[in-house]
């Protein structure tokens, strides 16, 4: 286990004024499983004022202060610090009225979500554990820090992200807390729809999505709910088929059955980008496109992209539609039509071209397009010659 330099001497400045200080959360459930953490969290029992005196030479950032965060900018990186904290009564299903500080590093972890994020570990890799989070690491486990149905009435957003990390960590989820996300999960209605899409965003992309999406999909309908559309069986056979995919191809998967109006719908409310909308929406329009030889490839690429084609014979692919052999066949007819023009921008000559020979207007992009197919089909060379002779004789027949 490596602890950055940065987040080290956070930790000492802490310490050498006589404070406790621990990382917290995520990043030791992460160096527990021997992963490299993406973020580090500390906290302390310092107070937020008593935090700044021990970085008397750095500058820091104050505006959690509230919450009792201070973020020291150490080697450049701003340090989030928080001070131990209890929290007070939750009215919106989200977030506390109230936080109040304490000096005991057991209270702080006890407000925590899950057991395997509720572990403290100090500069010297010692570990305080009350919620045996270790041992669920060790078993597989994701379990409520004490009683499930107060910590998912606290924070409707933890149902999501018990079953994130059940997808991305490949953990079982403990019956207590099963049976929580079972009768509680319509308080995701008080949720923002962001943030719910960005734990459906990384639920999605877990290798055991297929089996969270099949065993909780009243919990996904009910976000969803455009997916009642999807027949029972077809919708077990799409969530089957999402592993390893990309977002937009793990989207496009489960909508598979659904009118593209209903897909739509569901993007919508989870208000999620637009590239990421038009990609799903492009899949599903796409799906029974035909290019089995070079030509048709390259009439499809006059309106798509090779990323887009590439991610439609995956999706071809993961939907069945297409074997591994027949796959492998087009992405390699793909490649072939890399130098191929497919644009009209691609074409040796322009709409000034064609005006120099008396064309103009909207016959301009007509017979532009024309030039466009005859290289296709390998009828005309894309070269500027022969193609302002092609335009000649397009123009006499217009």
């Amino acid at each position: 286990m490596v602890i950055p330099g940065n987040i080290l001497y956070a930790l000492s400045a802490l310490t050498k004024k006589g404070y406790e200080a621990y990382l917290v959360g995520g990043c030791v459930r992460d160096m527990i499983m021997g992963k490299t953490p993406s973020d580090f969290d500390i906290t302390t029992n310092a107070l937020p004022e008593e935090i700044i005196n021990c970085f008397p030479d750095k500058k820091c950032v104050l505006s959690g202060m509230k919450h009792g965060t201070v973020a020291p900018i150490i080697k450049g990186e701003a340090i989030e610090i928080t001070t131990y904290r209890i929290d007070g009564e939750y009215k919106d299903s989200r977030h506390p009225e109230e936080v109040y500080f304490t000096k005991k590093i057991e209270e702080d972890l006890s407000r925590r979500d899950f057991t395997v994020n509720a572990m403290a570990m100090d500069e010297s890799f010692n570990i305080t554990d009350p919620f045996s989070g270790k041992a669920d690491i060790e078993n597989g486990i994701i379990r409520c820090v004490g009683d499930a149905e107060k910590r998912f009435t606290e924070d409707a957003l933890r149902i999501m992200r018990a079953l994130r990390f059940s997808s991305v960590l490949g953990f079982s989820i403990e019956e207590e807390t099963k049976k929580g996300i079972s009768k509680l999960f319509p308080l995701l209605s008080n949720i923002a729809r962001e943030r719910i899409f960005t734990e459906l965003k990384k639920l999605l992309a877990g290798t055991d999505a297929p089996c969270i999406l099949a065993e909780f999909k009243d919990v996904f309908l009910f976000i969803m709910p455009h997916l009642e559309n999807v027949a029972e069986e077809k919708y077990i056979d799409n969530v089957k088929r999402i592993k390893g995919c990309d977002t937009a191809i793990s989207f496009a998967i489960l909508f598979d059955g659904l009118i593209t109006d209903d897909a739509r719908a569901v993007l919508n409310s989870l208000k999620t980008d637009r590239l990421l909308k038009d990609t799903v929406i492009r899949l599903m329009e796409d799906k029974n496109a035909d290019f089995s030889d070079i030509v048709k490839m390259r009439y499809f690429l006059k309106t798509r992209n090779f990323e887009d084609v590439s991610r439609l014979i995956s999706f071809k692919e993961a939907l069945g539609l297409m074997t591994e052999n027949e796959a492998k066949a087009s992405l390699e007819l793909l490649e072939k039509t890399s130098s191929s023009c497919t644009k009209i921008k691609e074409l040796a000559v322009s709409g000034s071209d064609l005006l120099s020979l008396g064309i103009s207007g909207r016959k301009t992009g007509e017979i532009l397009d024309a030039l466009l197919n005859l290289v296709i089909e390998e009828k005309c060379e894309n070269g500027k010659d022969a193609l302002i002779n092609a335009a000649k004789s397009l123009g006499d027949k217009c």
